[in-house]
């Protein structure tokens, strides 16, 4: 009774009644509860608390309360509590938390480590750890593997994924090809790959196109592109 009346306080916005409710159920022993209890009180500003009841609920094996105790360690500066979080989200099958873990461990160094997570999500239909993949090959000098897995980023509509490609196309000479890359990106609304189109698009002469994209790239908030867009 309490869970329901927690999800029906929730659901008009009394979160401070929710979190109460949501807190007795937990108490008697609702994991679900307890990871709501997380998120209503996360919502709230009250991380510490939020920090205890997800911890609860990871405890008790809620692989998605694993992920945001992680997030609340990392968000915290303690890295080494997040991965451990993160690590036993994605052992339970839960992607947020193998592309989290994937980033942390990135992050400081590994990209090594940082394989297997983001595979794991990444073959689970992760787009955004698919890109990721992609740094981790491309930072193992795996340049064939980095472009496949950009690939299933892009292709999976993940815009930073498209924006690589083109930018493994440029180097590559590949003109043409990193023009239609960066053109997909720049149309999600990626800002660095509307900024790229319209350096490989001057390149090539096509002056006008190039500011548009200039433009576009700077009303996106790339500061470095507002410094060569026309009016």
């Amino acid at each position: 009774l309490c869970f329901n009346a927690g999800m029906s306080l929730e659901g008009v916005g009394q979160l401070d009644a929710a979190a109460t409710a949501y807190r007795k159920a937990c108490d008697a022993g609702i994991v679900a509860s307890c990871t709501r209890l997380g998120a209503a009180l996360r919502t709230l500003g009250r991380n510490d608390e939020a920090l205890a009841a997800f911890d609860s609920a990871c405890t008790a094996n809620d692989p998605v309360a694993c992920t945001h105790t992680g997030i609340l360690h990392q968000q915290a500066g303690r890295q080494s509590e997040a991965e451990a979080a993160y690590r036993k989200a994605c052992n339970a099958n839960e992607l947020t938390g193998c592309g989290a873990l994937g980033g942390l461990v990135l992050a400081a160094g590994r990209p090594g480590d940082a394989e297997a997570p983001y595979r794991k999500a990444c073959d689970g239909g992760d787009a955004p750890s698919c890109a990721g993949l992609g740094l981790v090959y491309q930072a193992l000098g795996r340049s064939s593997e980095a472009d496949a897995a950009n690939r299933r980023a892009c292709d999976g509509g993940y815009a930073a994924g498209c924006s690589a490609l083109g930018i493994a196309s440029r180097t590559a000479g590949r003109n043409q090809e990193a023009i239609s890359y960066f053109q997909r990106a720049c149309d999600a609304g990626h800002a660095e790959g509307c900024r790229n189109l319209g350096s490989v698009l001057l390149e090539a002469g096509r002056s006008e196109e190039a500011q548009a994209a200039y433009r576009k790239a700077c009303e996106g908030g790339d500061s470095a592109a507002c410094a060569v867009a026309g009016p």
